[in-house]
């Protein structure tokens, strides 16, 4: 008897497909006992049949390239550090807009601290 996780859908969908290919059970079946519908069966023993486990196991997901580095990384480095905003940097270095907080919050960059421009806020009296 087959066993997974109850939150392995993947797993469940392999097996199932595989039992519906194999004969063992119509895909009428497998949607009346596992409370699923029927076009969900169908769409993943259809997947199952022309691309194999591929078809149905999630494949993984690739990251794109990164678009800071060399010239635009040191560039934006220098415009952070000289007092530029984050937006301002992003709209001179032509990055998209979330581009430089992902960089900051992971380490890649540093925003300069935000200074007073009023002297007397914050000063003790």
């Amino acid at each position: 008897m087959f066993q997974h996780r109850s939150d392995d859908i993947e797993s469940f969908r392999l097996f199932t497909s595989q039992l519906v290919l194999t004969g063992a059970a119509r895909q009428a079946e497998i949607a009346k006992a596992f409370h699923v519908p029927l076009v969900t069966v169908k769409r993943y023993v259809k997947r199952f049949r022309q691309r194999g486990s591929k078809g149905v196991l999630p494949q993984r997901r690739r990251r794109s390239e990164s678009v800071l580095v060399g010239a635009v990384k040191q560039q934006a480095k220098e415009l952070l550090e000289s007092g530029q905003s984050v937006p301002e940097v992003a709209r001179a270095t032509q990055v998209k807009a979330n581009t430089l907080p992902r960089a900051i919050r992971a380490g890649h960059l540093r925003a300069a601290l935000k200074r007073n421009s009023d002297p007397g806020v914050g000063a003790a009296q």
